[in-house]
Formats: C-alpha cells, sequence, structure tokens
C-alpha cells in the first residue's frame, strides 16, 4: 500500500502491533476521504502538552493526567481519525465509552480502547515529517501553524473542556506551538539519562532483535552518528536531542514549562497530578483533579552495573558529558 508521506512502513506493525493491519488501508482511505473545516476557533479552554525524551516516562505521565483529571485526551479510538479528530472524539463521546488507563505500555503503546495514544500521525502529518521523524526534515517555518491552533481546538470543541497531549516530536517546536496558543501548558519530563539509554537499547533489541538498528526520533545531527557503534550511537541520541529540548525550554517563557523527574512522579503520582491541575489552573487551563488513581506509587527499577549493556552505556555517558546517577 502506498500510503501518506508520513507513514513509516517499517514501523506500521509496530504501531498497530494489537489490530488487524488487514483493515490499515481501510482507515487511511478513510482520513483521506474526511474533510477538516479550517477556520478559525478562539482559545477559550486551554491544553496541557507532556513531552520529553523518548523513554523518559512521558506515557505515564500522560496515563495520570488522563487518568487523575477530567480533561479531554486522545485514546487509541479517537487516534483512528488523525485528518479531523473531532469525528474520533465525537464517535468516542456517543459511545459513552468510560476511560480504561491501565497504567502499562509497550515502548509507548497501549492496548484498551479509551487508554492514550501518542498521535504519531497526526503530528506528523502536521510537522510535514513522518511517524518515525527527523528534526533535520522539518523546516518550522513551512509548517502551518495556524492549521495546527485550528485542529487542537478542534478537538477542545469536540470534547467541550481541555485538553492533555503527548508526543516526544513537538517538545522541539515548542516556541512555535506556544506562539499559536493563549492557554497552554508543556510539562518537561525528565529521567536519569543512563536510564533512558539502557530503555532505548532495551527497545531496539526487542522490536529489531539487533540493538544496531535505529528506533525513535531522530536529531538533526543523524547522519553524523549514523555510523558510530550501538552504544555509543544510543548516548549521541541522547545528547543531541536532550540539547534540542533544553534550547526550547530556554526559548519561551519560564511560566509555558513545568519540568518534573521522573522518580517524583513515580514516587507520588497523585501529588503529580495535584501539582497539574494547580500549574494548569495559573495557565488559564481549568482541569479538575478526579479521584481514580488507586496506585500510591509506581516502581522504578535500578539497573545493575555487573550488565555489560549497561557498563558500555555509562562509560558513553562519561565522555558525552552526560550525567546520570543509577
Amino acid at each position: 500500500m502506498q500510503g501518506p508521506r508520513f507513514i513509516d512502513p517499517e514501523e506500521t506493525k509496530f504501531a498497530h502491533s494489537r489490530t488487524d493491519l488487514g483493515a490499515f488501508e481501510a482507515m487511511v482511505d478513510m482520513n483521506e476521504r474526511l474533510s477538516f473545516i479550517n477556520r478559525p476557533l478562539e482559545d477559550t479552554l486551554g491544553n496541557v502538552f507532556i513531552v520529553g525524551l523518548q523513554r523518559s516516562g512521558t506515557t505515564l505521565a500522560y496515563q495520570l493526567a488522563a487518568s487523575g483529571t477530567d480533561a479531554g485526551y486522545i485514546n487509541n479510538l479517537i487516534a483512528r481519525f488523525w485528518e479531523d479528530p473531532s469525528y474520533g472524539v465525537q464517535l468516542y463521546r456517543h459511545l459513552g465509552l468510560k476511560k480504561q488507563i491501565s497504567f502499562e505500555s509497550i515502548h509507548g503503546t497501549t492496548e484498551a480502547i479509551s487508554d492514550v495514544h501518542e498521535f504519531g500521525y497526526f503530528w506528523a502529518s502536521l510537522l510535514g515529517s513522518t511517524s518515525n521523524a527527523s528534526l533535520a526534515d522539518i523546516d518550522p517555518a513551512k509548517v502551518d501553524w495556524a492549521l495546527v491552533r485550528n485542529k487542537l481546538l478542534a478537538i477542545n470543541r469536540a470534547f467541550e473542556r481541555p485538553c492533555v497531549h503527548k508526543n516526544t516530536l513537538i517538545g522541539h517546536f515548542l516556541p512555535n506551538l506556544g506562539a499559536v496558543l493563549e492557554k497552554k501548558l508543556f510539562i518537561y519530563v525528565k529521567r536519569d539519562l543512563l536510564e533512558i539509554a539502557s530503555s532505548i537499547l532495551k527497545v531496539r533489541q526487542a522490536r529489531y532483535g539487533d540493538i544496531s538498528r535505529w528506533w525513535s526520533l531522530k536529531p538533526r545531527e543523524h547522519d553524523q552518528i549514523e555510523s558510530l557503534s550501538a552504544h555509543e550511537q544510543i548516548v549521541a541520541q541522547i545528547f543531541f536531542l536532550q540539547q534540542d529540548l533544553e534550547k526550547q525550554v530556554l526559548a519561551v517563557p519560564a511560566a509555558w514549562v513545568w519540568e518534573i523527574n521522573y522518580d517524583e512522579i513515580c514516587a507520588d503520582p497523585m501529588n503529580f497530578v495535584k501539582e497539574l491541575v494547580g500549574r494548569a489552573s495559573a495557565a488559564g487551563v481549568q482541569i479538575r483533579a478526579t479521584d481514580t488513581i488507586a496506585a500510591q506509587s509506581f516502581p522504578n527499577r535500578k539497573l545493575s552495573h555487573e550488565d555489560e549493556d549497561i557498563r558500555k552505556l555509562a562509560r558513553f555517558l562519561k565522555i558525552y558529558n552526560l550525567p546520570y546517577q543509577s
């Protein structure tokens, strides 16, 4: 199947690992037939965006925000309507589906129809990239940011409430996205870099059976690091992507961004939700906390330095002058 350019065929089987790929072409056709009515809307409700490095804990933060507040969010049903998500929102509401937040995921993907979804096709199509993006291929000056705004606000209107979104790609365009929205909060989730490196290596092995195969977002310097050994390449990927994220954060007003560590989220998820509600309110995004989080904490397993992969990753983190605590 020759699909839209933003769909990476090599990643499709992983993105839809729990679905019938025989129906995927029909989903693409449906979205190509959907016609988004591009009209300006007022930003009266607001949005929260969860960003960070891949494998940094953004999915857990997203699940907590979706489960612990009354904010709208993109689930596995709505995500099938990437061209005009408001159709998916209305279908979800019409069916009367209940939240099913499992607090489990496989490489960021979830199973239940109403669990959270990163909405990669939506963001990749708007930014002119692919679902396995390279930052070098995205020119923010060529992105229709007014269209990005209008689609996000159309989701708000369909939900009739503020929304929370999670996507690692959009963290690299904070000034552009923030400039077109009046009410917004960016949650920048940070995690120990050795834990992130180890997790990326495990995803490569689990998906491809080969740790030398690239996985996830490519920094602008991808061509410079493409030929490195697997362990150094992962560390270099983290190095350059983190550099860019930090530049993005410095380029926007401090009030737009809330930085939080993954360990803090795991240790006290209810406090994370409580602080999220307060910080969102200060940004003009009025969401309410709910009583739907049963877990008092989430385990964060520490790494063993007896593992040869961990030792190699730690060595390269030192070479790249990247701190870690694990």
